[in-house]
């Protein structure tokens, strides 16, 4: 299985990808990819009335193909009402983490041929070009997203990013599940991941390989760079979020008393 402290996903026990049948009747994998310097392509067809049987078609040579896998379903089960008012607002909220991850990939979840547009589910995002360490001039650079809804079972989390911007490492920011509807994610990129130790302790006197671990200056920087942040977004929010709860609780209050039902204050 993937490691904690990433985000590759992978089905579990080789059961999820043939759960499509839940929703479509048929679903077919069309995959390329790279083979002893050769690109192949080929495709395989599962009914959902046999999913012991597959229908795979042979590989054949495709060098200008890009290399992927595209999953496609057909003979829908569920309603395009469904699809829109239950199946798209759960997609947004389980992958907009991971397509913001990747954005520089262009990643895209495509339903119908339109790509999933996850924008309505932010509700604050900023971005910092860059953040030096001035004594050893490490850059980084930080890009906070804040969400309407609960990212599912992802939680609120920083992503580490090497120079290439891919995740090295994962984990709770420290304002995490704090009862207060704050969710959030934070994306820290630079050159400074490229070879880190992320196994490190902060106050761990053991020796490292790596020269730059958990008690390096830089990342200590960075840190409490990124928690100074996220306690000012946080306050600001507090103070929307217990407005809104006054206002809920007042209307409460006036229907209850429209209504002759004791109110408890």
């Amino acid at each position: 299985s993937a490691p904690k402290h990433t985000s590759t996903m992978r089905g579990k026990n080789g059961v999820g990808r043939l759960t499509f049948y839940t929703f479509a009747q048929n679903a077919e994998w069309d995959t390329c990819f790279e083979a002893k310097g050769k690109k192949l392509s080929g495709s395989i067809l599962i009914s959902g009335l046999e999913l012991n049987r597959y229908e795979p078609r042979s590989l054949t040579p495709s060098p200008d193909r890009p290399s992927g896998t595209t999953v496609s379903f057909s003979n829908f089960k569920i309603s395009s009402a469904t699809v829109e008012a239950e199946i798209i607002p759960y997609l947004k909220m389980e992958f907009c983490w991971f397509l913001e991850l990747n954005s520089h990939k262009d990643f895209q979840i495509n339903i119908n041929g339109n790509p999933l547009d996850y924008s309505d589910k932010i509700v604050d995002c900023e971005a910092e070009p860059e953040i030096r360490y001035e004594p050893s001039e490490t850059v980084f650079k930080i890009k906070y997203v804040q969400w309407t809804e609960s990212l599912h079972k992802e939680f609120s989390k920083n992503y580490f990013l090497n120079g290439a911007r891919n995740e090295v490492y994962k984990d709770f920011t420290s304002f995490n599940k704090k009862g207060d509807n704050f969710y959030h994610s934070l994306y820290i990129q630079s050159d400074f991941f490229d070879d880190f130790d992320f196994n490190s302790e902060e106050n761990s006197g053991q020796i490292s390989v790596f020269s730059k671990v958990k008690s390096s200056p830089e990342y200590k920087f960075i840190v409490k760079k990124v928690n100074q942040l996220l306690h000012e977004k946080r306050k600001k929010y507090l103070k929307v979020f217990a407005s809104r709860l006054v206002e809920t609780y007042e209307q409460a209050v006036k229907i209850a008393r429209e209504q002759h039902c004791p109110v408890l204050v």
